[in-house]
């Protein structure tokens, strides 16, 4: 049997690793903050180019940041966190669909997030958590059902971990990681469809 690697998954953790690389490391800052998951961060120009700066968004100046926060990161253990995730179920959900899968959900949940942040009022918001909250979503979806309570414990578990730099002091916005899961949920739902009909039709 043939390995199956999960190239989606690799590929949006390398885009995402590329910009920690160049904006963080090469022109980024050692500390951003008190908390001591604070380091290796985005200098406050970066910031304000790639986060999603919800007063530039809506007066149409950086519409791109819509997508560009999904790529950008504060700090290294905010990367480290989310990546972790990715790779997780990324490979999981890519496994039991395919790269345009994980690929459409990651973008699609990640847009979705950052339309409903643009609601929180004036507020500056970055990370790929709302789109890996679409990644979960959709696995939540499509998880094979003979592992229903094995695919629930690890979304559960998830669920808790990746909330818990909250409990520590840290800035989460839930309402991206809420609308992130339910579009991810929705991609799952039409993808579980479409691959029902295709079924049918043979």
């Amino acid at each position: 049997m043939q390995l199956q690697l999960p190239k989606a998954t690799y590929f949006l953790i390398g885009i995402n690793s590329t910009v920690f690389i160049f904006f963080n490391i090469i022109y980024g800052v050692p500390v951003c903050g008190d908390p001591p998951w604070r380091l290796v961060c985005m200098n406050s120009n970066s910031l304000f180019l790639l986060a999603q700066v919800n007063q530039l968004v809506l007066s149409g100046e950086r519409t791109y940041q819509l997508i560009s926060s999904t790529f950008a990161h504060i700090s290294f253990l905010h990367l480290l966190w989310n990546m972790i995730g990715l790779l997780y179920f990324g490979s999981k959900l890519e496994k039991i669909s395919n790269s345009p899968t994980v690929l459409t959900t990651f973008l699609f949940a990640g847009f979705a997030a950052g339309v409903s942040t643009l609601t929180l009022g004036p507020l500056v918001s970055l990370g790929a958590s709302g789109a890996l909250f679409g990644i979960v979503g959709a696995y939540s979806v499509l998880g094979p059902v003979k592992d229903r309570r094995k695919v629930m414990t690890s979304i559960l578990l998830f669920l808790f971990l990746i909330h818990l730099p909250f409990l520590l002091g840290a800035n989460i916005n839930f309402l991206s990681h809420l609308t992130g899961f339910l579009t991810g949920a929705f991609v799952g739902v039409v993808a579980k469809r479409l691959r029902t009909n295709k079924l049918i039709d043979c």
